[in-house]
Order: structure tokens, then sequence, then C-alpha cells
């Protein structure tokens, strides 16, 4: 009943998040299996969350940088 309607964008973009979830989940099991199980530290979570930001918006910013002038040429 899902895909009586036809695939829709919404579809596809649960079907990818499953999909990671999947991959995402075997990937721990596996290497908790034959390695030693992940050991979370919060206290590195916050500094590790900021960088990730920065890293992020550093590599969004050089791709507008670097396309926007195809969008300008454009509109």
């Amino acid at each position: 009943m899902l895909l009586a309607v036809g695939p829709t964008a919404a579809h596809w973009a649960y079907l990818y998040a499953a999909s990671a979830v999947i991959a995402t989940t075997t990937g721990i099991i596996a290497v908790s299996r034959y390695c030693t199980p992940p050991r979370f530290q919060l206290n590195l979570f916050f500094p590790s969350v900021r960088e990730g930001f920065h890293f992020a918006t550093s590599l969004a910013s050089q791709s507008v940088y670097n396309d926007i002038d195809k969008t300008m040429l454009r509109a």
C-alpha cells in the first residue's frame, strides 16, 4: 500500500534513511563483535559537535562560493 500512489521524494527519503540505519547498525555490531565495544565519552560530545559544525559550514560556504556564478547567470 506504501507504493500504491507511486514513489515520491518522501518515499525515497525514507528508504534512504532506513538503508543508512541498517548499514550503521550492521557496522556497529560487526565492529563490537570483532573488536572491543565502543566507549562513549559524553565530555567529548560538545567539542566534537562544535568542530563538526565548523567543518560542515566551511564546506558548504566553499561550495556556494565555487558555484554561485552558475546560479547568478541563470537568473
